[in-house]
């Protein structure tokens, strides 16, 4: 069975819940590599594009982010937070299919980060993203489209 979802614009007026989203969903990440939550938050607040932004709905329902950003040879995938009800119930796998086949069509590459011992990464491998920078904390993963 499919998982059915729409993609909305976000606006400015968004940017509160999707903030309580991010810090809800990365709730473990946070405490896993000791990050100052307020610091979290208000980078967020700062860097959160809204032009780029899409809000998630099953329905008329509110269940996540995320962000398509246009970079060189491609799109850098940020905020891509499901609530945690929604998470494992295959709409994030869909959304994520649907990204890639869009890219795939015009051979645009797709990157991400996340931080390291994400629960997230095993989904990004199975569409075929491949690590190709770490830090400390981060993972940065990238997609390749070839012929």
């Amino acid at each position: 069975m499919q998982a059915v979802f729409s993609l909305h614009p976000a606006s400015i007026a968004d940017k509160e819940r999707l903030a309580a989203l991010r810090m809800e969903v990365m709730e473990a990440d946070i405490k896993r590599h000791a990050i100052e939550p307020e610091q979290l938050y208000q980078r967020f607040m700062e860097k959160i594009d809204p032009g780029t932004t899409y809000i998630i709905k099953s329905e008329d329902q509110f269940i996540g982010c995320i962000s398509i950003v246009p970079g060189e040879g491609g799109h850098h995938l940020r905020h891509f937070y499901l609530k945690p009800e929604w998470q494992g119930s295959g709409i994030g796998s869909e959304i994520l299919k649907l990204i890639v086949e869009e890219h795939r069509k015009t051979d645009e590459h797709l990157s991400l980060a996340i931080f390291k011992g994400s629960a997230a990464k095993t989904l990004y491998e199975r569409y075929g993203f491949e690590v190709v920078e770490e830090d400390r904390f981060v993972e940065r993963m990238k997609l390749y489209f070839y012929d």
